[in-house]
Formats: structure tokens, sequence, C-alpha cells
């Protein structure tokens, strides 16, 4: 996204920053324009909407975990598909505070914290697998603190 283009989705969220480029798409931060909220928009990468059985299975996939209603899963607000065919999802944005963010500040944690602090992930974990689905990317900065 270039400095001065602006970027509007369903007519509704404004991309303002990129926030991550890395794995599966494009991270950014968005104002919702209707309300004044902030809202992280995830724009899945071009290589994974080249194949389209794949993108159905995407957007099934968040349809159906946003329906869970687990409160350890991050429920999409809304999914679509740019004009370039790229499918994005928006989501609440959780903020900055992940356990990625953590290890980097301080390094290693002691095992006690790091048992309470995955108990919750492997809760949801057990429920996206119950339901049917995975998660194929999770890393410590996925982990909202």
């Amino acid at each position: 996204m270039e400095s001065d283009q602006v970027i509007v989705l369903a007519d509704r969220f404004r991309l303002d920053a990129l926030i991550d480029g890395r794995g599966m798409g494009d991270l950014f931060l968005a104002t919702d324009l209707k309300k004044p909220r902030v809202f992280a928009v995830h724009i899945l990468a071009e290589r994974w909407t080249a194949h389209g059985p794949s993108v159905a299975r995407h957007l099934e996939e968040v349809a159906r975990i946003s329906a869970m209603g687990h409160s350890g899963l991050v429920r999409a607000i809304g999914v679509g598909r740019m004009t370039s065919g790229r499918c994005y999802r928006v989501t609440p944005w959780l903020g900055e505070s992940n356990l990625g963010a953590v290890l980097a500040k301080i390094g290693r944690i002691a095992p006690d914290t790091t048992a309470a602090l995955l108990v919750p992930v492997a809760h949801a974990l057990d429920a996206l697998h119950a339901f049917g689905a995975i998660h194929r990317g999770l890393t410590p900065s996925k982990i909202h603190l």
C-alpha cells in the first residue's frame, strides 16, 4: 500500500497502517468509517488466493470459527474479497500486547508463568480442533495477552 493511496474495504474499513507483512498475508490497522473504532484487517497473500478451493475453505473456516463464540478465539467482524481477488477478514484490534512481544522484551519466562499463559491457549485449540478446524500459523505473536 503506497503512502498516498487510501484503501477502503466494504465501504467501511479504511486501511491505515501495515502492522505485519509476514506469514500468510498482511496485517493492517484499520479505522471503521461508520463507527469510531479500530480494527485489524488480515489480507491473505496472493499466493493463497490463486487456488479457488483454498479460498473457499479459508472463508468458510473464518465464518465457522467466528460462529463458535469461544472466548479464546478471535471473532471475525467481516470477510470478503478485494477487487484484486485477495481475501480479507476484519477482526477486533487486540493491541500489541502479545506473547511474542513479551518474549522479545524480557527473553525467557518462568515455567509456571508459561503454563498459566498457555492453558487458555490449549483450551482454545482444543475447542478449535473439536470443531474440525486447525490453526495453521500459531506463533507467540498470535497469542494476545
